[in-house]
């Protein structure tokens, strides 16, 4: 088979894109489990809120890309590793649209000291959204403990520096 171009999420298409340094068999297998991911959200949709469907729908790209790339938010969409893809659950990888999604909603919202507070949001859009397609306890505590106020240092690190895959 060929790895998919596209999927539908929320009645929108969501172009997948790949870069060159992904194997063959790596885009296939990642198309699948982006297509799992839109398939999950389109079959919970009627659970989501607006909220969580606005944050979503932001992402009208979805890049599959090698080591060492940056990965999360990009201009119209996300971008992430081929081996994370891989190695998540499909609820979770299906969360991560509303989390990149939210980074977009909140574009020139947070700056300086408070650049945690985006962090904050996207991982709780992404925890509204888990939980209701799927998420496992352990999912759901790490996106608990992970967005806690008294985690600020640690999501004004995430958003100081660019997360790069490994």
């Amino acid at each position: 088979g060929q790895p998919l171009e596209s999927v539908t999420v929320l009645g929108k298409d969501v172009n997948i894109n790949f870069d060159s340094r992904v194997s063959a068999a790596d885009r296939l297998a990642a198309s699948r489990r982006v297509s799992q991911a839109a398939g999950l959200i389109n079959v919970n949709a009627d659970r989501l809120t607006d909220d969580e469907k606005k944050a979503i729908m932001k992402i009208k790209k979805f890049s599959v890309v090698g080591p060492g790339s940056y990965i999360g938010a990009t201009s119209s969409g996300m971008t992430l590793e081929v081996h994370r893809i891989k190695n998540v659950s499909i609820a979770y990888l299906a969360s991560l649209f509303g989390h990149e999604g939210q980074h977009h909603l909140n574009a020139g919202k947070y700056s300086g000291s408070d650049l945690w507070r985006d962090e904050q949001s996207a991982g709780r859009t992404q925890l509204g959204i888990g939980n209701k397609v799927g998420f496992t306890s352990a999912e759901s505590i790490f996106l608990e403990e992970y967005t806690l106020d008294s985690n600020r240092d640690e999501l004004q690190r995430h958003m100081l520096n660019p997360v790069r895959s490994k």
